[in-house]
């Protein structure tokens, strides 16, 4: 005599429910080859995505290359070199005051923070 847990269980299902089974299951795998076919797709997506920065990217070097020879190609007047200078102050400054806009603000925050507890 067989032992209880060596038999197999067997359970009635009506057919409709067999049905809707079989039909929820093709639909199942139906989908995750839909899941798959989209995974690969946005993997040629990124690939393609990469290639065009790395192009982009170069061509950024280029331009950057062919405007460096053509500032060196152009004569340098003092009124040039004034205004350079001018610029390089401005963007010292500006630097500087968005720094001291974050650490004013984080002071604020760490003052209110230690009123409150």
């Amino acid at each position: 005599m067989a032992k209880k847990s060596d038999s197999p269980i067997y359970s009635k299902l009506s057919y409709e429910n067999a049905y809707a089974i079989k039909k929820n299951m093709l639909q199942m795998q139906a989908d995750i080859l839909n899941i798959v076919k989209t995974i690969e797709e946005y993997k040629i997506i990124r690939k393609r995505e990469f290639m065009l920065k790395v192009k982009l990217k170069s061509h950024f070097k280029e331009t950057k290359t062919a405007l460096n020879k053509l500032i060196k190609s152009v004569p340098q007047t003092e009124g040039l070199k004034e205004i350079k200078k001018e610029n390089l102050k401005k963007h010292k400054e500006i630097e500087k005051t968005h720094h001291i806009t974050i650490e004013s603000q984080l002071m604020d925050i760490k003052q209110r923070l230690h009123e409150l507890a």
